[in-house]
């Protein structure tokens, strides 16, 4: 009797001790997993951040593209280069729209970087065209709306659908570079003068 007392002590000790691992185990991976999430939250809020501050990509073009091109950095890759590591987190649609924006728009700025040197150091700046460089411009500005997109789809705070005046406007593939940039600065730009609504 005590040999059936003890056995039954001893497997009621190796069960509750298995489910209470067992119950550790699955409250560490809730938490992990939750801090997993907030990760890429935080990292999808920083890119959209970032892209955000590219006023002059978003909002502005070259009135002539065979001779003018931005006069200063209009790209701003800090944050993805800081957490490029992280970038795997995202869904595979956002690392490849991020991945090739931000992969774009390094080239670019560094090719522009190199022809303002040669257009300042120039005897006759006038005759350089630059139109191909503007073109890649706008073919980036494309690219940045997809990047958007893309991240912002995932985060609750964005709209699917603006209002700005009496025209409504969806947030997706047919919004224009110039409305998305308002949708993520809208904060900033609260005042009298901004008449953006976001519909949900």
């Amino acid at each position: 009797m005590i040999e059936i007392s003890a056995l039954s002590t001893l497997g009621g000790a190796i069960l509750g001790a298995l489910l209470g691992s067992y119950g550790t185990y699955l409250a560490r991976e809730r938490s992990r997993k939750k801090q997993e999430r907030e990760r890429i939250e935080n990292l999808r809020r920083s890119l959209v951040a970032e892209l955000g501050s590219m006023d002059e990509l978003a909002t502005q073009k070259a009135s002539n593209y065979a001779t003018q091109i931005p006069a200063h950095s209009t790209i701003s890759a800090e944050v993805y280069k800081s957490n490029s590591s992280e970038i795997s987190l995202l869904t595979p649609k956002e690392a490849e729209t991020v991945i090739r924006f931000y992969s774009g728009a390094i080239k670019l700025e560094q090719t522009l970087d190199t022809t303002r040197e040669l257009v300042v150091e120039s005897e006759y700046p006038q005759m350089h065209n630059l139109s191909s460089l503007n073109e890649s411009i706008d073919v980036l500005r494309k690219e940045w709306k997809k990047c958007v997109l893309a991240l912002i789809s995932h985060l609750e705070d964005y709209p699917s659908e603006i209002q700005i005046e009496d025209k409504q406007i969806p947030v997706d593939e047919s919004i224009s570079p110039d409305d998305l940039w308002l949708v993520l600065n809208h904060k900033k730009l609260e005042s009298d003068d901004n008449n953006i609504e976001f519909i949900k």
